[in-house]
């Protein structure tokens, strides 16, 4: 069938049938093809569907929109896809299924990003920015006072902006 969506992470692809179906081939070492493991695959494996209308690959994790709720998988280290767990909690830091981390109970999803590290939807009639993940250089719209605090001290950036988790990982060399 037709193609009708698609994104490509640092070395996973992945694409919108126009069934809805979500398909994903390559690099599957986080789960960021949400099959369960982390084998690597040359030929598309479906990952979830149908009504499936939005995609968005990060570096190794993998944003989508299902029944207009969002949905993930993949690296969790920074927490890029859950931002509910704790960063230390190591039995997620990598989701190798599909989870949904934004219900449309709690307003339609309209737009999805994945950065490198990090994560950011748009939700709701009056269009509210969230974000989370990595944020050590403020791309989550968060300044930090002191940046050896994990957490930081977290400034609105906007007042359009709400961010959910922020966190920068102490475990990567500071610059």
């Amino acid at each position: 069938g037709k193609i009708i969506e698609m994104d490509a992470g640092e070395s996973h692809s992945l694409f919108i049938d126009e069934v809805g179906y979500l398909w994903g081939f390559g690099n599957n070492e986080f789960g960021q093809l949400g099959q369960g493991d982390d084998k690597y695959f040359s030929d598309p494996v479906c990952i979830d569907g149908p009504r499936i209308s939005k995609v968005a690959a990060g570096r190794y994790h993998t944003l989508y929109t299902k029944n207009e709720a969002l949905g993930g998988m993949g690296c969790n280290y920074f927490p890029q896809v859950l931002p509910s767990l704790h960063p230390e909690n190591v039995k997620y830091h990598e989701i190798k299924n599909p989870v949904e981390i934004w219900s449309s109970n709690n307003g339609k999803v309209y737009l999805i990003a994945a950065g490198d590290l990090h994560s950011a939807f748009v939700v709701g009639e009056e269009r509210r920015l969230l974000t989370f993940g990595f944020n050590k250089y403020g791309q989550c719209g968060t300044l930090y006072e002191n940046d050896n605090n994990p957490y930081g001290n977290e400034e609105k950036l906007s007042p359009s902006l709400e961010v959910i988790k922020t966190f920068y990982n102490p475990w990567i060399g500071q610059e």
